[in-house]
């Protein structure tokens, strides 16, 4: 089950980022080994009558896992490789040939030679692990099984001397790696112990593929938040844009509490002749400030977006017109009093908000007159002298 899971994340981390080539060779690591687990079940329940013995089933188990295992090998280097060629640089046309050919090699060529290997194929059989008559139990010829530690262990230091412990996905493959490790090293204790060696290594290698999906699982969902948050939140402000605030409107008028919820449109005074006379560095500069003192005048479950522009949007769930009212005069002598050469945030001019407010019960009141009485309340403030708050009860 782990195999259609890894391919699964893996592949959504691909899809996000196309440029990583490796992830996909990655993935196809993952996927090499399901025609191996596929030809050891099919072995597994040939009939004894047909020729193949409970030896010949053990020796076929022992060369598909050999081949499973050296296809995982191969296409990790592979996958490795390319992640330090991206780095640096794009991947050249010559590269992108030989890489082809090495992954055609491994998903094809190894399968076929494992399969002519085995006993499908008594003449040319690759014997790599067989029975004791003493113990009945099998053992593996150990040359083979001390190829695979070298190979993995060869891998794991090139993959660190690539990754530098600096990425997560790839610290899960080095942690597969070592495992690895540990799972053959297991089997060079079949020929002095019992068969159950086998089934531990198996466990071994199964939590780390656990391990791995766990990570990818991580990574993926933590994707998904970033792009849910780009889909939601403002690029400069990062706080919530048009969109969600007018999503979240009917959501919060929706909720029953004794006091209502209260609505706010905020803008920035002479925003036009800040980036006129300083340009627009200092113009962002200027929002971003004004942005950092709203929230830090209000509560942390009001939702505060950016509308467009210098204008923004807050609702406040459980806030009656006399509290709003209090918030919109401390917003506004926050941003008046803490903007301005000489204060924290260094702009070359202080910084005033005309600021709109509109109270009502929730579901009494049109979502779309609320709206327009605040926007009314936000207009007189604007051309009453700026940098004041005025006030709407909705009808």
């Amino acid at each position: 089950f782990w195999i259609p899971l890894s391919l699964f994340f893996i592949q959504m981390l691909y899809a996000s980022d196309r440029s990583r080539f490796s992830l996909f060779i990655l993935s196809l690591a993952f996927l090499s080994g399901l025609v191996y687990f596929i030809e050891t079940i099919i072995v597994i329940q040939l009939p004894e009558h047909a020729g193949f013995t409970q030896a010949a089933k053990t020796n076929d188990t022992a060369v598909f896992y050999f081949f499973r295992q050296l296809s995982f090998i191969v296409l990790l280097a592979l996958a490795v490789r390319v992640e330090k060629i991206t780095r640096r640089s794009t991947l050249r046309f010559r590269n992108k040939i030989s890489m082809t050919l090495a992954l055609m090699m491994t998903l094809v060529m190894f399968p076929m030679l494992a399969h002519y290997l085995s006993s499908y194929h008594p003449a040319w059989t690759l014997t790599i692990a067989a029975y004791e008559d003493e113990h009945h139990y099998p053992v593996w010829d150990i040359r083979y099984v001390n190829v695979l530690i070298l190979l993995w262990s060869a891998l794991l230091c090139y993959m660190i001397s690539v990754t530098r412990l600096a990425s997560g996905i790839w610290n899960s493959i080095i942690v597969v790696c070592l495992s690895a490790i540990v799972y053959n090293f297991f089997l060079l204790l079949l020929d002095t112990y019992n068969l159950s060696l086998w089934y531990i290594s198996r466990a071994v290698e199964v939590l780390s593929k656990l391990f791995v999906i766990c990570t990818l699982m991580f990574h993926v969902f933590n994707l998904l938040k970033i792009f849910g948050d780009r889909v939601d939140r403002d690029p400069l402000t990062q706080i919530y844009n048009r969109k969600y605030f007018y999503e979240a409107l009917p959501r919060v008028r929706s909720l029953r509490t004794e006091k209502g919820t209260s609505i706010m449109m905020l803008d920035i005074d002479n925003f036009k002749s800040i980036n006129d006379n300083w340009g627009h560095l200092v113009g962002d500069r200027v929002i971003l400030a004004v942005v950092d003192i709203i929230k830090d005048s209000i509560r942390d479950n009001d939702i505060f977006a950016r509308l467009g522009g210098e204008e923004f949007g807050l609702l406040l769930p459980d806030t009656d017109g006399k509290q709003a009212m209090a918030v919109a005069e401390r917003i506004r002598q926050n941003v008046q009093q803490r903007t301005g050469p000489g204060y924290h945030y260094a702009l070359p001019v202080k910084v005033t908000l005309s600021i709109g407010v509109c109270s009502a019960i929730q579901n009494n009141v049109n979502g779309n007159d609320i709206m327009r009485d605040v926007d009314e309340a936000l207009y007189e403030a604007k051309h009453n002298g700026k940098n004041r708050v005025v006030t709407r009860q909705a009808e």
